[in-house]
């Protein structure tokens, strides 16, 4: 109901508006500098440099391909929707797509890390689902499919 105009925000609002975690945002941290007019020893925080924070770990990952194929209860249940929120959510670029003997592959690529929460995820399904099981190979990786996720016609 209180909301504030768009010049009035703060950054902890931005940052949860977006959902961003703290590995994705740049944090301010102080920098101590000497006050004009004061003792020798008399400092103040000056809040001008900015660092990232990101984390060292995730951007060494390399990316990698996999492919799954979903089997179970899963046409007509909103999975390739839920691959896609889940794909969001962890940052994994690829695609989704029914087959015509009933499973859903779902190319997925991501860091390892990223890949074994999507499988995990891909077992675990929507709500309506019943995955009986996930079929996950390597494939080769192809640029068309690196940026973003999205929802391939039946093949």
């Amino acid at each position: 109901a209180n909301r504030m105009r768009p010049e009035r925000q703060t950054a902890a609002s931005r940052l949860r508006r977006t959902r961003l975690s703290l590995a994705q945002f740049a944090v301010r941290v102080p920098r101590f500098a000497p006050v004009a007019g004061r003792r020798r020893n008399a400092h103040h925080a000056v809040f001008s440099s900015t660092v990232s924070a990101t984390i060292p770990k995730f951007v060494r990952d390399e990316k990698q391909t996999r492919r799954y194929f979903v089997s179970g209860r899963v046409q007509g249940v909103g999975f390739r929707f839920f691959a896609q929120r889940e794909a969001a959510r962890l940052h994994v670029s690829g695609y989704a797509r029914n087959l015509l003997d009933g499973r859903v592959e779902v190319l997925a690529v991501g860091s390892a890390a990223q890949l074994d929460e999507m499988k995990r995820a891909l077992e675990r399904g929507p709500r309506f689902s019943n995955v009986s099981g996930v079929q996950e190979e390597h494939a080769e990786p192809n640029p068309v499919h690196e940026d973003g996720f999205a929802i391939e016609p039946d093949a």
